[in-house]
């Protein structure tokens, strides 16, 4: 067997393990387009589980999407999380820290694992500039191709050097994993809940 041929069988052992033990319901929460990030959320919450020093996880925009399951998740494996909202209405019904003015706050650490879905939308393209390098996976939601967004996402493709994506013409709100240290190119083509990575 070649080595390609290796990574895309241990790539699809991992994708069937976390299906099989998914305890807070990440995969079966998925009720519509809105909230069909979590499937990819879960990737990278487990990709980044043993990320060495940098484990923490960051939400930028807190929703009853992704909100309670990462709180949840990173709560049994004692992981920091902590969500960040510039709407006082959605931080106090999701239990996040309201900020009013992104740029000014002081949240842009290294983490394993950040999550893009705040507003306004056009902000999202400047963290993710800002986290390249701090971020071990990012995670953005709205990246289906033809958008509603002028998110201008594809001025920052380039950084990186691995991109995922899930639900990218499947329909509705799509979502994209992007890293420079971890391989998430490797599930290309593969399935986790009922989009397939870059196929759909």
């Amino acid at each position: 067997m070649e080595l390609n041929e290796l990574l895309q069988v241990a790539a699809k052992a991992e994708l069937i393990f976390m299906q099989e033990s998914d305890r807070f319901e990440f995969l079966k929460s998925v009720t519509g387009n809105w909230n069909n990030h979590l499937p990819l959320l879960l990737l990278a919450l487990r990709l980044t589980d043993n990320a060495f020093e940098r484990t923490d996880v960051v939400e930028l925009g807190s929703g009853l999407g992704s909100t309670k399951y990462l709180r949840d998740y990173c709560g049994e494996r004692s992981r920091y999380f902590n969500s960040y909202d510039n709407n006082k209405e959605w931080a106090e019904k999701c239990g996040a820290q309201y900020v009013d003015d992104w740029d000014g706050a002081p949240i842009w650490q290294s983490c394993g694992l950040l999550f893009v879905d705040h507003a306004p939308g056009e902000h999202r393209k400047v963290a993710i500039e800002r986290m390249k390098d701090k971020a071990e996976i990012i995670v953005i939601h709205d990246t289906e191709e033809g958008g509603q967004g002028d998110y201008r996402f594809d001025t920052i493709w380039h950084l990186f050097k691995y991109r995922l994506n899930y639900n990218k013409t499947g329909g509705g709100a799509g979502a994209t994993a992007v890293s420079n240290t971890i391989d998430l190119n490797r599930f290309r083509g593969l399935s986790l809940g009922q989009f397939t990575f870059d196929n759909d």
